[in-house]
């Protein structure tokens, strides 16, 4: 796939000392993706990856490229909090961007939120179908002393494979229990919706698929569906 090179520097202040600052950086000139996986496009990703640490502050920095694509992050640990200040991955006119935050403390509180900006998935390689996607996504939560989230999203007017892509929707979630679920999605004339909760006794998450152009799903489907359900029970034992 390609290799990096680099190096570092260590500081202290004397021999018996700790460390009072470090840099290390990679750097590479040569990056195949195709490598990594087939179905992406050939590449010759160059660029520089670099950690400074501090006794207060580490960060994380990156810049790789190759034409038409283009990865940069910024993320530091400081005060038991890590932050994700950018992290974008462009694809010639579209780009997928993200920022969050975690303690380390206490309940371990998170947030992300993530931008999907004109991305066409077949920037990447031929094995992925053409679309220009817009969308929203953001979550939030706690780890300790069990995790819990909340999340939602919204897919702006965007397009897959030709046909109109538009939806939303959001939802709390622990180990053991869904709850406020509401989602929307439509593709073409084909609609797809749930709702409610699950988990806990007598809780219900409700469902219902109009499908009246399955050919905008894929070109080996003709026709049309139209199904319903419920489903009910636990997380270890569901039913429908």
């Amino acid at each position: 796939a390609g290799k990096f090179t680099g190096g570092g520097k260590v500081q202290r202040s004397g021999p018996e000392a700790g460390i009072d600052a470090a840099t290390f950086k990679l750097h590479t000139d040569r990056i195949d993706l195709k490598n990594l996986h087939s179905s992406i496009n050939k590449t010759a990703i160059a660029g520089d990856i670099t950690l400074t640490s501090t006794p207060k502050k580490q960060t994380l920095a990156a810049a790789l490229a190759d034409k038409g694509l283009r990865l940069d992050l910024q993320a530091t640990l400081a005060d038991a909090l890590l932050q994700l200040h950018q992290l974008r991955l462009q694809a010639k006119k579209g780009s997928i961007s993200a920022t969050g935050q975690a303690s380390l403390q206490d309940q371990q509180s998170f947030t992300a939120k993530v931008s999907v900006d004109h991305f066409d998935p077949s920037a990447l390689g031929s094995g992925y179908p053409i679309a220009d996607l817009n969308a929203d996504l953001n979550a939030s939560g706690v780890l300790a002393p069990a995790w819990q989230v909340a999340a939602g999203f919204q897919i702006k007017a965007s397009k897959l494979m030709g046909q109109a892509l538009t939806g939303n929707g959001k939802l709390n979630a622990d180990a053991r229990h869904i709850s406020g679920v509401e989602a929307h999605l439509s593709l073409a004339q084909n609609t797809a919706d749930v709702s409610g909760n699950f988990g806990a006794p007598g809780e219900q998450l409700r469902w219902k698929v109009d499908a009246r152009q399955l050919s905008a799903v894929s070109s080996d489907l003709l026709g049309a569906i139209a199904a319903s359900g419920v489903v009910t029970g636990s997380m270890d034992a569901p039913r429908s």
